[in-house]
C-alpha cells in the first residue's frame, strides 16, 4: 500500500493505518475487510434484512438508529464500512407559515477501526406532505448560510480514531432524499471531498432525538 504524504495525515500519526483498516502484519485485517457495500443492488436483501431487525429494535427501546453504508476513498485510501446508527438526530424547524423543515440530521456510527459522524444541513422540505425524491447539491447559500428553501446542502464527515478528529467537508456531488418524515430519513449520497476522494453511500435513519424549533413569529399567532 503506498503511503500519504506526511504534510496531509500529520494528525493521524501513527494512528493512520489502523483508521483505514490496515495493519502492518498482513494477517492481520479480518474485521475491516468483513464490512460490506450495502448500498449494492446484489445485497438488497441483507440490507432489508439488516433495516428490519433495527427497526424492530427501535420500535422497542430506540436501541437502533438506522443503517448506513458507504464505499471510496478517503485520504488516499479504499475504505467500505456498513454500521448500524446509533443515536441519530433530527432537528426541525416551524416557519412564519407553521410549516414543519428539516433544518438538520446528524448520524453516528461506527467501524472496526474509527467513529464516524455525517451531517447534512439546510434540508428543508415540508414534512407535512410527501415528497418524491429531491436532489440537493452540496453548497451554502447566499454569505455562506444554510437555507430551507433551496436545493443546497452543507455536509460534514468527522472522523474519530485514537482521540484524534479529522472533519471533510464535501466539495461537490449530491444528496438524494428518497424519503423525510418526522420520524425518518431515507437518501443516497455521491461526495466529493476534493482530488480523488470521493465517497458514495446510502442511509435509512430514525429519530432517536428530534428537536422542534419554531419562528418567532410562528409562536406569536399560536
Amino acid at each position: 500500500m503506498a503511503s500519504l504524504p506526511s504534510q496531509r495525515i500529520a494528525w493521524l500519526a501513527a494512528s493512520l493505518l489502523a483508521l483505514l483498516g490496515c495493519t502492518v502484519a498482513v494477517e492481520n485485517p479480518p474485521a475491516y475487510d468483513a464490512e460490506r457495500d450495502l448500498c449494492a443492488a446484489k445485497r438488497k436483501g441483507e440490507w432489508e434484512r439488516r433495516l428490519a431487525s433495527c427497526r424492530d429494535e427501535y420500535e422497542a427501546d430506540a436501541s437502533c438508529g438506522g443503517l448506513i453504508s458507504f464505499t471510496g476513498q478517503l485520504e488516499g485510501e479504499p475504505l467500505t464500512v456498513d454500521s448500524e446508527l446509533g443515536a441519530s438526530e433530527f432537528s426541525d424547524r416551524v416557519n412564519a407559515e407553521g410549516a414543519e423543515l428539516r433544518e438538520d440530521v446528524k448520524l453516528q456510527g461506527r467501524s472496526p477501526y474509527f467513529v464516524f459522524t455525517f451531517e447534512w444541513r439546510g434540508l428543508g422540505a415540508d414534512l407535512s406532505s410527501e415528497n418524491g425524491p429531491r436532489t440537493l447539491s452540496f453548497g451554502a447559500g447566499v454569505g455562506g448560510q444554510e437555507s430551507l428553501e433551496d436545493e443546497l446542502v452543507r455536509g460534514a464527515l468527522r472522523m474519530t480514531v485514537g482521540g484524534e478528529t479529522r472533519a471533510f467537508a464535501p466539495r461537490g456531488g449530491s444528496l438524494v432524499i428518497e424519503r423525510q418524515t418526522q420520524g425518518e430519513q431515507v437518501a443516497t449520497f455521491e461526495t466529493n471531498f476534493g482530488g480523488s476522494d470521493d465517497l458514495t453511500g446510502c442511509f435509512h435513519a430514525f429519530a432517536v432525538k428530534h428537536s422542534i424549533v419554531r419562528d418567532v413569529a410562528a409562536d406569536a399567532g399560536l
